[in-house]
């Protein structure tokens, strides 16, 4: 581009003038039967599922964590389909690089809802959402091994009871299965295992039990399995925490991958 010059000091300014602004998808006004339709409790035992390498486009490595954020903002905003990993990625991973906590937060906020980071969270933190038919984003290696490269987000959806109402299992959506596909049934034991103390290559990563729940700002009624419905206005989140020092250095490397692309983009497109 011409005029435009870069150094170490200004890379980032410009980088961050190259970066999609953080604003809603769909850009389009809700016609009357949308925002009738908005009033209308969410159910979880509904959820759209998407898969991450099947939706408008290419680039599904890595996306598993803009597919399960997708699969939430659809959810809430009861506009099927409207956000996919694709539309996403261009804001928070446009190298297809992997999606940290922090993006997940940062992104949803920018949509509308209200969102936190929750690391060292408890089983009884996750249920006490899922049990309000809140689905929760959660971060989990699904071999429960901690010896491979396989970090991977899924959604929390429901539960499995038995007769005296203790839980026994829980529901998640997982966006590495094919869209529309039930929800995969996990025994809590094998969750807990997938979802503590995770390695990658066997290294510590500093992430145990992390929940990425979000509500609406606006106040909409959700319906929980109970069939109880409540308003989202009346459902607190927790505080966020420190994520410790791993996962702020992988922020960093991952945001600063993201605004190197764009800078990148801009001046291709110079």
């Amino acid at each position: 581009m011409a005029g435009l010059k870069v150094s170490v000091s200004n890379a980032g300014a410009i980088a961050r003038a190259a970066k999609p602004a953080l604003r809603a998808t769909t850009g389009t006004a809700p016609t009357p039967n949308a925002r009738a339709a908005d009033t209308a409790p969410r159910d979880a035992s509904n959820f759209a599922r998407f898969q991450q390498d099947q939706m408008d486009g290419v680039n599904g490595d890595n996306a598993c964590g803009t597919t399960s954020l997708s699969m939430l903002l659809n959810f809430w905003k009861n506009q099927p389909g409207a956000y996919t990993h694709d539309k996403i990625d261009p804001v928070i991973r446009e190298w297809g690089t992997f999606t940290t906590p922090e993006q997940v937060v940062d992104y949803a906020q920018s949509q509308g809802l209200r969102a936190v980071a929750r690391n060292n969270s408890s089983l009884s933190d996750l249920l006490g959402f899922v049990d309000k038919g809140v689905p929760v984003q959660v971060l989990i290696d699904p071999t429960g091994t901690g010896v491979d490269i396989y970090l991977h987000y899924v959604d929390v959806v429901g539960t499995v009871k038995d007769k005296q109402g203790k839980v026994r299992a829980l529901k998640i959506a997982d966006p590495g299965n094919p869209a529309g596909s039930a929800p995969v049934t996990i025994s809590l034991a094998d969750f807990e295992k997938q979802w503590g103390h995770l390695r990658y290559k066997s290294v510590d990563t500093g992430v145990n039990n992390l929940m990425i729940p979000m509500l609406p700002k606006a106040d909409v009624p959700v319906k929980g399995p109970d069939g109880v419905v409540r308003q989202t206005k009346d459902i607190a989140l927790p505080p966020a925490n420190n994520l410790g020092w791993r996962l702020a250095v992988v922020n960093w490397g991952a945001n600063l991958k993201n605004d190197v692309a764009h800078l990148w983009r801009q001046l291709s497109a110079g």
